[in-house]
């Protein structure tokens, strides 16, 4: 294949999108790339032949496109020919989706999209990587009949064979098996911490006194020094008896909590199918998540800010890794990028609480290893994705954030999400400090966690995935700029110690792209949208001149 693999591992918005399309245009049709000259929904036939190839591409797997499918629509001998389309983007997906809801069982999801090229319009149905494969057909529709089962076999689309359902029943087993396997690491998680609460009860002297007396000291409520413990204990005993009290509370309490996420996240508390969603709806989604999620953040506001030797740090790394999942749709499940994005905000937000914490208190360490953990998926089948990826993926629920902008519809937000978290981090980072400049420490924390994206490198050919940060608020507030520039310019080589990349390959990027990330929004970046390379080196720039 022509396509270079790294293009596949991209956190597709709109613009990045469309230049993978082009990429892969030239190519030609593959097990999960069908070229269409026409687009066409109007009688049972093109009905039954799209949901056909929509199965196909979806029950078919392959390693070299990360499992993702395209059939790109106005496309002939390898060019963007153009094509016509019988409404706009959200009609058509919502045709899309009643089609496929009707006569294909397990729901597959697709993303639709209209591209110009000059007068030219053409464009692209996207099947996302899906583990409910196969997806049959249900019901009857112009020669696809109940039980019918397609895939791709090189440029082809045929009917399943057997070796085919040998795939879709190992997938499935690994699916059923996940779950078990998770159940599997809870109970062993909670055996270690009781087998050191017993450690720990057995370095208590026991008294011959009574047994009250006994099961008082067998259950201590006040951590154990060196002084609780006996000449014959162990070294490692001794250990125990003095940190693990305390050490095994933190964790126990923070996995409980990273649980009490996932159950939600996972259940049908939030809408999966969220559709046209209003002020109310937004409100009360949100609200389910900032009450699941908040004991959390609050911990690691704690962690973060106070724990300055970095005791904690290995738990934090477990909890993020814990919380760091695909979000992947229940079988037989409808859903919407809305209802399935919309639930990586727990972890969203506490990426933002590191950062901006991590900046404040210089704890470069903590945010490098937390911004190379990996997203991953339940299937040995789905490419884990680095944890970084999430902040496209959120975007994709944008409009959940954007209804509860006060004016809504008739205003909007420029980055809603960025907006929305900037007031749920002033209502719960609240230090006791009179020093504390909110402004600043959330509009520094934030550049970083933006750029990390371009920080992401391919394994296999060692050059970078991502050429342009995330979208952030701090791109769109023209007070962010002296901030980031000051920042930039005190803080060069402490900033350094974060990035495996050179820093300053990461901010001469960030100046050709940033303001073009603005611009795609649909909004004018007031805020840093470039300098940055200048304000960090400015002698790069000052040698650059002739």
């Amino acid at each position: 294949m022509g396509l270079p693999s790294d293009d596949l591992h991209l956190p597709w918005d709109r613009p990045s999108l469309e230049a993978l399309l082009r990429k892969i245009i030239p190519t030609g049709e593959t097990t999960k790339v069908d070229l269409k000259s026409i687009f066409d929904l109007s009688g049972v036939r093109q009905q039954g032949e799209v949901l056909k190839d929509i199965s196909a591409i979806g029950n078919t797997h392959n390693h070299n496109y990360k499992n993702h499918g395209f059939i790109i629509l106005g496309v002939s001998g390898g060019l963007i020919a153009g094509t016509s389309f019988p409404n706009n983007e959200d009609h058509i997906q919502a045709t899309i989706d009643d089609l496929i809801a009707k006569y294909l069982r397990p729901f597959i999801t697709t993303q639709f999209y209209i591209f110009k090229e000059g007068e030219k319009l053409w464009g692209a149905i996207v099947i996302p990587p899906t583990r409910n494969a196969p997806h049959v057909f249900y019901n009857d529709i112009h020669k696809r009949y109940r039980g019918d089962v397609y895939v791709r076999s090189g440029t082809i689309t045929e009917k399943a064979q057997p070796e085919d359902y040998a795939r879709f029943f190992r997938q499935h087993l690994e699916e059923h098996t996940y779950e078990f396997q998770q159940n599997i690491n809870d109970l062993q998680r909670e055996v270690r911490l009781l087998s050191t609460q017993i450690k720990k009860v057995k370095t208590v002297p026991v008294s011959r006194e009574s047994k009250t007396r006994t099961q008082e000291m067998a259950f201590p409520r006040e951590p154990l020094t060196v002084a609780s413990v006996n000449e014959s204990t162990s070294v490692t005993e001794k250990i125990d008896a003095i940190l693990s009290k305390e050490e095994d509370q933190v964790t126990k309490g923070l996995f409980e909590e990273a649980k009490k996420i996932m159950a939600l996240i996972e259940s049908g508390s939030i809408p999966w199918a969220i559709s046209t969603p209003d002020k109310a709806q937004s409100k009360e989604i949100l609200s389910k998540i900032e009450d699941t999620s908040s004991e959390l953040w609050s911990a690691i506001i704690s962690i973060v800010s106070r724990d300055e030797k970095g005791k904690y740090d290995e738990t934090l790394i477990k909890v993020f890794t814990y919380l760091a999942r695909k979000i992947e749709v229940p079988s037989n499940t409808r859903a919407t990028d809305w209802g399935k994005n919309i639930r990586y905000y727990p972890l969203f937000v506490a990426l933002y609480l590191v950062c901006i914490l991590g900046v404040a208190h210089k704890r470069e360490k903590l945010i490098q290893r937390i911004l190379k953990i990996s997203l991953q998926g339940r299937s040995h089948y789905d490419e884990p994705l680095p944890i970084i990826y999430i902040l496209f993926m959120i975007r994709n629920s944008a409009e959940v954030f954007q209804a509860l902008h006060e004016s809504y519809p008739d205003q909007r937000w420029c980055d809603p999400i960025a907006s929305y978290t900037k007031s749920l981090i002033d209502r719960i980072l609240t230090p006791d400090d009179p020093l504390w400049n909110k402004e600043s420490v959330f509009f520094n924390g934030e550049f970083i966690l933006c750029i990390a994206p371009m920080d992401v490198i391919e394994k296999v050919t060692k050059r970078p995935m991502i050429g342009h940060p995330s979208s952030g608020l701090f791109l769109f507030i023209n007070s962010s700029e002296p901030v980031i520039g000051r920042f930039l310019k005190n803080e060069r080589d402490w900033i350094k110690k974060i990035f495996e990349r050179p820093l300053e390959e990461i901010l001469a990027e960030f100046d050709q792209n940033a303001e073009k990330l603005t611009n795609s929004s649909g909004c004018w970046g007031r805020g840093f949208v470039r300098g940055a390379l200048e304000m960090a080196f400015p002698e790069k720039i000052q040698n650059a001149k002739p």
